[in-house]
This record gives structure tokens, C-alpha cells and sequence, in this order.
């Protein structure tokens, strides 16, 4: 791996069904936006190692976020207007 490999970062980004959030991944880290006012809602720092992968599933009135990491392991952040949330 050459050095100018080694220091690149890798950021995914993904909108909630209907827009009403964004989710960005930068590192191992996830940041959730409301889309509406644009505020940090959740910072989620659950991954030992790089986020991979950002896939955005809705299921009925609740939109979730699903982030893949180099860790091997595969997280869900829940999102509500009220509250987010992640689980494993």
C-alpha cells in the first residue's frame, strides 16, 4: 500500500427515505443530520475500524442506517424525529 493510500480518507453519505435525514460516515465514525434543519442529531462511534459500506432502509414510518465496517461487523442507527439509535 503505497503512502499517499495509507492517509486517504473515505467518506460515504446517504439520504433517509423521504430526505429526512442524512447519514456520512468518515472513518469509523457516523454522523446523522436532520435534513430539515440541518442540525448534528447523532454522532455514533460503534465501528473498531473504517466504514465501508452506507445503505439507508426504511420500514414503514422508521428509517434506519446501515453501516459495514472493515471491523467485520455490520451496525444499525434507527432513526426518528424523536430519537436515533444504534444497535448491532
Amino acid at each position: 500500500m503505497s503512502d499517499a493510500s495509507k492517509n486517504c480518507t473515505h467518506s460515504h453519505v446517504v439520504l433517509t427515505t423521504n430526505n429526512e435525514f442524512v447519514a456520512a460516515a468518515v472513518r469509523k465514525v457516523l454522523y446523522i443530520w436532520d435534513s430539515q434543519t440541518g442540525c448534528l442529531v447523532k454522532t455514533l462511534d460503534e465501528h473498531f475500524a473504517r466504514i465501508t459500506a452506507l445503505l439507508s432502509v426504511s420500514n414503514r414510518d422508521v428509517n434506519n442506517v446501515i453501516s459495514v465496517s472493515l471491523d467485520k461487523t455490520v451496525k444499525v442507527a434507527i432513526c426518528h424525529l424523536v430519537s436515533i439509535s444504534s444497535r448491532v
